[in-house]
């Protein structure tokens, strides 16, 4: 690993922002993160992509950063939710239609075509998926003991 891959990897995990919010305390529900890389791999001659834990990631790489969540509450839980900050070195890629997104640090969410930003022109726009800076995911119901995850593409810087 290159000293500029290795210092982008640590600046990114160290980035890798998040919280959530119920009104359940947060050890009753489990939540991991990670960060896997999309590498090419090949296979009995053919090329494919393979997700693998993020041990090195260099500017370019296609990331999709998971957030694994288990309630251990002895209630079902509805309306969780989790927030995620977009770190500096990622640019989000992709993200699923009704995805909740903040382009001003978390100040505000709404989906991505409701949001507008100020151009360096200082010229109002629309927003895009490159001035996304936190997700937020509202899980509507998550039964005893039950898992799942949230996750979003990115691409490092």
């Amino acid at each position: 690993m290159t000293r500029n891959a290795k210092n982008l990897a640590i600046a990114l995990f160290a980035s890798f922002g998040l919280a959530f919010a119920s009104p359940v305390r947060a050890e009753e529900v489990a939540i991991s993160s990670g960060i896997l890389v999309e590498r090419q791999v090949m296979e009995n001659g053919n090329s494919r992509a393979e997700w693998v834990a993020a041990e090195t990631v260099v500017p370019g790489d296609t990331l999709k950063l998971v957030f694994d969540y288990q309630n251990q509450n002895n209630v079902a839980l509805t309306n969780f939710i989790i927030t995620c900050v977009v770190p500096p070195s990622v640019k989000v890629r992709a993200i699923d239609p009704g995805q909740l997104v903040s382009v001003d640090g978390g100040k505000t969410f709404d989906l991505l075509d409701r949001l507008t930003v100020v151009g360096p022109d200082g010229q109002t726009r629309s927003a895009s998926l490159e001035d996304i800076t936190n997700l937020r995911w509202i899980i509507a119901q998550i039964d005893i003991g039950a898992k799942g995850s949230v996750h979003y593409l990115g691409t490092v810087n």
